[in-house]
């Protein structure tokens, strides 16, 4: 954060998309939560981090 920032907050997706003030965010969140969060990750993509143990 900086100067042009004073104040954040955590939201769900539901809540942010309460919070939105800026045309076309709304597609941005959704977009974001239906490719990113809402979808198991490709095998191929895993970071098997307990493998290397």
């Amino acid at each position: 954060m900086n100067e042009e920032h004073s104040d954040y907050a955590w939201f769900t997706f539901k809540e942010a998309l309460q919070q939105i003030t800026v045309p076309g965010n709304d597609c941005v969140l959704s977009f974001i939560e239906k490719h990113f969060v809402k979808v198991k990750p490709y095998t191929q993509l895993e970071v098997r981090w307990w493998l290397d143990e």
